[in-house]
């Protein structure tokens, strides 16, 4: 069982290393990382077990914010004059700031949807507009008024994924082409 908690402690550490776009903040650069956009820390510790029970989650939600919020994390046995100005006193604590301001707090392990629905409130509408309202059925309108209706699959980048009712065809098209999207279910 140890060498089961050992495999998992190191996937979760992988998949925190920097392939993925996850800041490492401290004091030196934690003011200049959170002045602008929307960025969601993590204040975290080696030794706290939830906190790597924290660590896929925020994986998870880096790549499902990657360009539209920032994730990054902060270790409070090395950054305490951070922690101390933001009294953090249980971890895992996850801050979501926006425009450099604090604007909600969870304290321990907190699930993937609580975050993300924080983030979605806090993004501004024109990285909303971005990314459509998600799977399911969709109309999309692009900027000269034409309506295409469908079901987004999914999500490539900066391209979405359409698939079109007639002939189930899949196109690549990209977001910028669309001015607004309505969820239709």
């Amino acid at each position: 069982m140890k060498l089961y908690k050992k495999i998992v402690f190191l996937a979760a550490c992988l998949c925190c290393s920097s392939s993925f776009a996850i800041s490492n903040l401290n004091d030196g650069n934690f003011s200049q990382k959170i002045r602008s956009g929307v960025t969601v820390v993590d204040f975290w510790a080696v030794w706290c077990g939830p906190c790597k029970m924290q660590a896929p989650i925020m994986v998870k939600l880096e790549s499902r914010y990657r360009g539209r919020a920032k994730i990054a994390k902060l270790d409070v046995d090395k950054a305490k004059s951070t922690s101390r100005k933001y009294s953090i006193r249980g971890i895992p604590a996850i801050i979501i700031f926006k425009n450099g301001k604090e604007v909600k707090r969870f304290v321990g392990v907190t699930s993937e949807a609580v975050i993300a629905a924080e983030i979605d409130k806090h993004i501004s509408s024109r990285s909303a507009r971005q990314e459509p309202l998600g799977p399911g059925q969709m109309t999309l309108t692009s900027k000269k008024g034409k309506k295409i209706t469908g079901k987004v699959e999914g999500f490539e980048g900066t391209k979405v994924i359409f698939i079109r009712k007639k002939g189930k065809k899949r196109l690549k098209i990209p977001i910028s082409f669309f001015k607004k999207a309505t969820k239709i279910f």
